[in-house]
């Protein structure tokens, strides 16, 4: 169990830097929060670049103490932090491994226990006897995060460190977090990363301007970091519209926006290599020309597919467009975020956006899959030959 209440986290700023910045020598970085994880739980953090994520998660493993309120942790916990904050740059990978433990505690005839263990993990054997200052950054995190998986913690905290690393090695680590998480151990990590975030977490906690403004599922704390992100995006689209990721104003652009099947029945699940068609009803426009777009995601958060196509002025009251997209994925839950975006001007603009508009989901009808396909994101319909040899 832990259990933050009314912690406030601030920093005293330098002197130079409050000069220049004409406020006062505090900054705030966490304001009043009160949370509660219970132990077993998978929780993630998101929020923007100096939301107080990382300053959250050294809260709760004491390597920062909080400016106000108080912090109960009845587990000790192991991190994954700033990378190679635990290390000796001087030391080599083995002294290092040693250091590592010893700092959690562990003897050292507890370390030479699990010491094969922790090599055979990492995949450094042949780089462990150099020193630190010659790793990159990648074997780094190989060695720290091979560490803290032999020494079973009952809660691990994560901040960003799985976004670093090779394919192969990350996948090492997903399986190591897939068993943790199968165990009832605690996980708590802070990510961008959406599929990340949907594959590991039942839990979401948002932060804004120093505060809790979500905690729930993950996939309605995405949508809310996405609403956060409104502003920036549409900054950067040099768009003036207020439309974007409002679900209420669907209808100011959409007559109907809805899923059917070949036959235009309405259909929300679907058997491989079949047809869904998505038809939207778009309202009169003002633009000489707009591109109306789709994003397909699985439920992990993985893009699938998308498509944009360009629509014509008519001045008609209403436009229909049909989308027909074969289902040629693997059997999964999907959701289609749709917008429109005006592509006549030198700065983009986005009209409308909403993620997770639409939703269906692909089964498989064995006789149907000819193809050989078994599962996966996407069916390549690979070709083979047999050959006598």
């Amino acid at each position: 169990m832990i259990r933050l209440n009314n912690v406030s986290k601030t920093f005293k700023l330098s002197r130079k830097r409050n000069q220049l910045s004409h406020s006062n020598n505090l900054k705030t970085v966490l304001c009043n929060l009160n949370l509660s994880i219970k132990e077993g739980e998978s929780v993630s953090v998101l929020g923007g670049n100096g939301a107080g994520k990382s300053t959250l998660l050294k809260i709760i493993c004491g390597i920062t103490k909080p400016s106000k309120g108080s912090i109960d942790v009845y587990n000790k916990p192991h991190s994954l932090l700033e990378l190679g904050s635990l290390f000796h740059d001087q030391l080599t990978g083995v002294e290092n491994i040693y250091l590592y433990g010893s700092i959690y505690g562990l003897k050292k005839s507890s370390i030479d226990n699990i010491l094969d263990y922790i090599i055979e993990f990492s995949d450094l054997d042949e780089c462990l006897t150099d020193p630190l200052y010659t790793y990159s950054s990648g074997m780094k995190l190989r060695l720290a995060f091979s560490v803290i998986a032999n020494l079973k913690p009952k809660l691990l905290i994560i901040d960003e460190a799985l976004s670093v690393g090779d394919m192969f090695f990350r996948k090492k680590c997903f399986e190591f977090l897939e068993n943790y998480i199968l165990n009832k151990n605690t996980l708590i990590f802070a990510s961008h990363n959406e599929e990340q975030i949907r594959l590991f977490s039942k839990r979401s906690i948002v932060i804004h301007n120093s505060k809790i403004i979500f905690d729930g599922d993950p996939s309605e704390a995405i949508f809310r970091y996405h609403e956060l992100n409104d502003q920036k995006r549409n900054f950067y689209f040099n768009s003036k519209s207020n439309n974007l990721l409002n679900k209420e104003n669907l209808s100011e652009f959409f007559n109907s926006l809805f899923i059917t099947d070949e036959n235009n029945k309405h259909r929300s699940r679907f058997i491989y290599n079949k047809i869904l068609k998505i038809n939207a009803e778009i309202k009169e426009f003002k633009e000489i020309t707009i591109n109306l777009g789709i994003v397909i995601r699985n439920k992990e958060g993985v893009l699938v597919y998308s498509k944009e196509c360009q629509i014509k002025n008519t001045f008609d009251k209403f436009l229909k467009v049909i989308i027909e997209c074969p289902i040629l994925f693997g059997r999964n839950s999907y959701f289609i975020d749709v917008y429109i975006v005006n592509r006549n001007k030198a700065a983009k603009e986005i009209i409308f956006w909403m993620y997770n508009a639409l939703s269906f989901v692909v089964e498989y009808s064995l006789p149907v899959v000819k193809t050989g396909f078994k599962g996966g994101i996407w069916d390549i319909n690979s070709k083979y030959q047999i050959e006598k040899v």
